[in-house]
């Protein structure tokens, strides 16, 4: 086994498994995830991602019978069944909750080889402009992670050969990619979009941006306009699987292919952090 699903309590090959018909969560929708990911062989930051499981799961009235203990026994049984291919290969579990069949919540696990290419962190990667616009946070909260958000799917349906599409909120500012969050470099100083501006303040945000306070960076969380990107000397993305990945274009902007200034500082203390800081190993 090199993919398996846990399904009904036990885990199994990832091409025999099959969804239960009478999980109406599937059927409708209702449903949210996590994506979490192994470094060195562990599953990494599992309390904070299952904090907003569980924040995510009260959104569609859902309680979450799972606690850190249980979830890692969960994961680690998997990484001792898998066939590794070898001892550095790392994994990717996508955790699901749906409400099941209307009287139990359901939980599938999905766990996967991770594969992330060089290439990326080498060149950076092209970065597209969603047409469709942020659904308002008072009608879908973006810290909510739902299985399906409208404004995410027809942005990733709509990225052709991108590696990511921006999305604008309806004031026409910078929010965040579909699956991931966005930094620019403008005058020396660090800066993402606020909270209020409709991101999701991801796990890896909050890495980079506990990174960036050690490493003493200037920093800002604010509403970035679309122009602004157009003066950035740099910019790079940040996801659970792929850590800090730099952008090499966006709309007008090019930024020369070198990855280096403050992407590079913070690609290159990334993993210290990781390994050094308790809060994401509780």
């Amino acid at each position: 086994m090199i993919a398996g699903f846990y399904l009904n309590g036990k885990w199994v090959d990832a091409s025999e498994a099959s969804i239960p018909a009478v999980d109406r969560g599937f059927l409708f929708g209702e449903g949210i995830f996590e994506t979490v990911r192994t470094w060195n062989g562990e599953p990494f930051a599992l309390c904070l991602h299952l904090e907003r499981l569980k924040g995510s799961a009260a959104a569609i009235g859902v309680n979450v019978d799972l606690d850190t203990t249980h979830l890692r026994e969960i994961m680690e049984e998997f990484l001792r069944r898998v066939e590794r291919r070898d001892a550095k290969m790392e994994f990717r579990f996508r955790i699901i909750l749906t409400t099941g069949d209307g009287q139990k919540p359901a939980l599938y696990i999905y766990a996967e080889p991770l594969h992330v290419p060089s290439w990326i962190y080498d060149e950076g990667v092209r970065v597209g402009h969603s047409k469709f616009r942020r659904t308002p946070r008072e009608s879908c909260p973006p810290d909510v992670k739902f299985l399906s958000r409208p404004d995410i799917l027809l942005s990733r349906f709509s990225k052709n050969d991108y590696y990511e599409m921006i999305i604008l909120n309806m004031l026409g500012q910078i929010t965040e990619g579909t699956f991931s969050n966005v930094f620019f470099v403008i005058g020396e100083k660090l800066i993402t979009p606020d909270v209020e501006s409709g991101v999701l303040p991801g796990i890896t945000r909050m890495v980079v941006l506990n990174t960036a306070k050690r490493l003493e960076l200037s920093v800002e969380e604010r509403p970035v306009e679309l122009w602004e990107a157009l003066e950035a000397s740099e910019m790079f993305l940040t996801h659970t699987s792929g850590g800090i990945v730099p952008v090499k274009r966006f709309l007008r902007l090019y930024i020369d292919t070198t990855v280096n200034g403050l992407t590079k500082l913070l690609m290159d203390n990334l993993r210290e952090e990781i390994s050094s800081n308790d809060i994401y190993w509780m």
